[in-house]
């Protein structure tokens, strides 16, 4: 009697800490999948406040570049503008600040005529021009192999007779002058004066382009021939 007693109390004891042992399992277990919940919400926080802070920083660099490109345009009106009078920004000089690139000049009703007076604007450089003379697009960048090179602009209240001539410096050097002369009044004409090779040779380094309408100079336009 006293060995079957002694067997049931050890069956039953081994029974308790068989049982001790699964809830020990369980509660650990459950521990463990807490402790994962929370690290994996603490990792996707993380990356939530990571995405934040590269698109703040994105969206500032832009914002940034904007005023800059802006501040850039309103700097040279500082010191001409006198006491009362109203500055306007042209469209092109503020479209062309903030980087758009589009194809081709504005069109000619885009500017305010109304003054009477001739000025060329979206002056630069180009390797492309249409049927008009206008440029498909302006670059600064060209290679010695180019067989030609355009000074290009906009004219708004073109005169017959307006002249405009370029001047192309290779360093600071003059290797060559473009001329043209209008043979009738417009209100809006595509020019586009060219060097060629046979003009001057394309030798890689720092160019300039100097555009002058009737014997006034306009912002010189520096474009550079690569060694590649």
């Amino acid at each position: 009697m006293r060995i079957i007693l002694l067997c049931l109390l050890a069956g039953i004891l081994s029974s308790c800490q068989t049982i001790a042992s699964d809830e020990t399992n369980l509660q650990l277990e459950g521990e463990l999948v807490a402790y994962g919940t929370e690290a994996a919400m603490l990792r996707d926080d993380i990356q939530a406040n990571q995405t934040q802070v590269v698109a703040t920083v994105v969206a500032a660099s832009t914002d940034a570049a904007a005023f800059g490109a802006y501040n850039r345009i309103l700097a040279p009106t500082v010191g001409v503008v006198q006491p009362g009078t109203p500055t306007r920004i042209p469209a092109e000089d503020v479209i062309q600040a903030l980087g758009v690139d589009a194809q081709g000049p504005m069109p000619v009703e885009m500017f305010d005529l109304s003054d009477g007076q001739t000025r060329f604007v979206q002056i630069g450089t180009a390797q492309q021009i249409d049927d008009r003379n206008c440029f498909v697009a302006h670059q600064s960048f060209f290679q010695p192999s180019s067989n030609v090179i355009y000074m290009t602009g906009l004219g708004l209240n073109v005169y017959a007779g307006t002249s405009v001539r370029v001047e192309w410096r290779n360093g600071g050097d003059l290797v060559h002058t473009s001329s043209w002369s209008a043979p009738q009044s417009v209100d809006g004409q595509c020019v586009a004066l060219a060097i060629r090779p046979e003009n001057a040779p394309f030798i890689p380094g720092n160019w300039t382009a100097t555009m002058y309408v009737n014997g006034e100079p306009i912002d010189p336009a520096p474009f550079t021939i690569t060694s590649m």
